[in-house]
């Protein structure tokens, strides 16, 4: 399936004509793990997020992730650090990125949409592979809607722009300016208003220097968790776990994530 019928695909399901929002019973709101959803921070509400992806014992990658509102609903900035810790024994801090994310639509209007907004800074040395040497701007256009009171769907499409991205390899180092897409859609099931089930389809497109150029990537990745919640006094937490599975043009690839996210007021 290429990316073109991945994105028609994902079209047709997240653009049926639901009826407009009902009122459901409660449930959990973070129900990804690959992809951005298109639910802006409560006012006054201050989230922290932390991500482990786990490939193998000595390579793993750790997001750390906060967000917060800005007098309202409408805006929220944002912040992400990677911790990367790679087979050859390198390990250190990745690109950061500072992000906006802007409530375009909520779900009285039909769908919560919210697109958002990255600036990616080269804080990552790229001599170890650990970052791209260069500044750049990405974009994601997330959806989400509850169809149901047991269903929530979610969108993504997205792009990035990294110009003079650098890599280093024994012959010397390489610039070129690097692109990258892509589409994603998932689907929880909300068994429970502590507890989902979630399955996510990411296909993902992007640039990759190698010592004599450029070559473009295709990977297709299927994810499936458990998420839950739970509240300690004004402090709401919520966990989860899944198992992502990426196909490659030459490998089948497993890894285990765990993420935690705390939202608490500020």
């Amino acid at each position: 399936m290429n990316m073109v019928r991945v994105i028609l695909f994902i079209c047709s399901i997240i653009l049926i004509p639901w009826v407009h929002a009902q009122e459901w019973t409660p449930a959990i709101e973070d129900n990804s793990f690959l992809l951005e959803e298109a639910i802006n921070q409560s006012d006054g509400a201050l989230w922290h997020s932390m991500t482990l992806d786990i490939a193998s014992p000595d390579q793993f990658t750790a997001i750390y992730t906060q967000e917060w509102p800005l007098a309202g609903e409408t805006h929220q900035l944002g912040f992400t650090i990677p911790f990367h810790a790679l087979e050859n024994s390198v390990h250190g801090i990745g690109d950061l990125s500072l992000d906006y994310r802007y409530q375009l639509c909520r779900e009285q209007d039909w769908a919560w949409i919210a697109p958002h907004f990255s600036f990616f800074f080269p804080t990552g040395n790229y001599k170890n592979d650990l970052g791209h040497g260069t500044f750049g701007l990405g974009f994601i256009l997330p959806i989400t809607k509850r169809v149901s009171n047991a269903i929530m769907v979610n969108s993504n499409i997205g792009i990035s722009y990294l110009p003079q991205a650098k890599k280093s390899f024994p012959t010397g180092t390489i610039t070129k300016s690097l692109k990258s897409a892509l589409v994603g859609f998932n689907a929880a099931w909300l068994l429970h208003h502590h507890c989902s089930f979630v399955c996510e389809f990411l296909c993902s497109h992007f640039d990759e220097i190698q010592p004599h150029g450029t070559t473009s990537i295709t990977n297709r990745t299927l994810c499936t968790g458990i998420r839950f919640s739970f509240d300690i006094g004004d402090v709401y937490i919520v966990g989860g776990m899944a198992v992502p599975i990426t196909f490659t043009s030459s490998s089948t690839d497993y890894s285990f994530i765990f993420n935690v996210g705390l939202e608490q007021p500020w």
